[in-house]
């Protein structure tokens, strides 16, 4: 375990050389604030193993989590992906499984069905996170060695892993999830969208993608519709929402008020909702666990929704991209009156 301590201002540096004298496999490094990339490239070249894998500094990882590597460790795996957990401290939580089968997948399968999902769309890709991932150590030091100029505080689990599959021979798929993602706020709300330099920084990565991916034609789009997606958050952030508070009192004449999503989009639109009077909805997506509940308001399957379907508006908490596939359901379903609320 190497524990780097990029200049932590709280008692990190104590709690570090705490476990460094309790356990000789344990390294510690202190450094200076230097950003996340350098200090994981710090930690990459100190390792010694054939394989790395990360963990934040608050989560947390099941233990004997990472025996159900060792067989794909002992073939030489390049990748190993596992799922991953988050969870808040409302109690919210969350499964993300891989988003492709279990399997491993050679050089060719790789090309012809991980390369048109590599980026883009979210909830199909390879997902970015560097945690719940096994790399070789080999592959981390190249990209490490590639990134560690560059002037880039934003998506570096990405920049990091992304152009590795431009490298490897194959990847390993687990449905296994041991790591525990620890979410303090809600998603639509990461510092990166408030950051004042926020499109700056935001173009960057997408310049960096651009010329890294450039001999992939595949890519190409991906990167440019994960760019568009950043942008379209930027845009919720600031609050720039179809219904205003002159409709409000309209959306209210209605018998029932069905607030569709309950994501990071819905955890944005329900305050402002909320601002402008409208607050007593159903919060509805298209399957429900039993217990879900998002900031207080429990919800339901479409499908459980008894109602009057000509006396009714739905209000789509959901990206614009989804929204007309969306929509065509809905209207399937007998809602006829349905507004976007972004």
């Amino acid at each position: 375990m190497i524990l780097i301590d990029d200049d932590s201002t709280d008692k990190s540096e104590e709690i570090c050389e705490k476990y460094k004298n309790q356990d000789k496999r344990v390294t510690v490094v202190h450094t200076p604030n230097r950003g996340m990339i350098m200090a994981r490239r710090e930690g990459v070249m100190l390792a010694k193993s054939p394989y790395v894998t990360f963990a934040d500094s608050d989560d947390y990882v099941n233990e004997y989590s990472y025996e159900c590597a060792v067989k794909d460790m002992n073939t030489k795996i390049d990748i190993i992906c596992f799922g991953l957990r988050q969870y808040w401290e409302n109690g919210e939580e969350q499964n993300v499984p891989p988003c492709f089968h279990a399997g491993i997948y050679e050089r060719k399968e790789i090309e012809e069905i991980i390369y048109p999902h590599l980026i883009w769309p979210p909830g199909k890709n390879i997902n970015a996170w560097l945690v719940a991932k096994i790399i070789k150590r080999k592959f981390l030091v190249e990209q490490c060695e590639k990134i560690k100029n560059l002037d880039i505080s934003f998506l570096e689990d990405a920049i990091t892993l992304y152009p590795i599959f431009k490298q490897i021979r194959n990847i390993s798929i687990k449905n296994e999830i041991y790591y525990n993602y620890r979410r303090t706020v809600a998603l639509g709300d990461r510092y990166y969208i408030l950051d004042e330099a926020f499109y700056d920084k935001m173009y960057k990565v997408y310049a960096y993608f651009k010329q890294e991916f450039s001999d992939m034609p595949i890519v190409k789009p991906q990167i440019e519709k994960h760019y568009i997606n950043a942008m379209n958050s930027k845009k919720i952030n600031l609050d720039c929402w179809n219904i205003t508070e002159a409709n409000a009192e309209k959306i209210k004449s209605y018998e029932t008020i069905i607030l569709y999503g309950a994501g990071k989009i819905a955890k944005r639109v329900i305050p402002y909702l909320s601002d402008i009077g409208v607050d007593k909805f159903i919060v509805s997506v298209t399957k429900a666990g039993i217990d879900e509940h998002i900031l207080g308001n429990k919800v339901f399957s479409i499908n459980e929704i008894c109602c009057d379907k000509s006396k009714t508006v739905v209000l789509l908490a959901v990206g614009l991209r989804k929204q007309p596939d969306i929509i065509k359901t809905l209207e399937t379903l007998g809602y006829g009156n349905i507004i976007s609320a972004i």
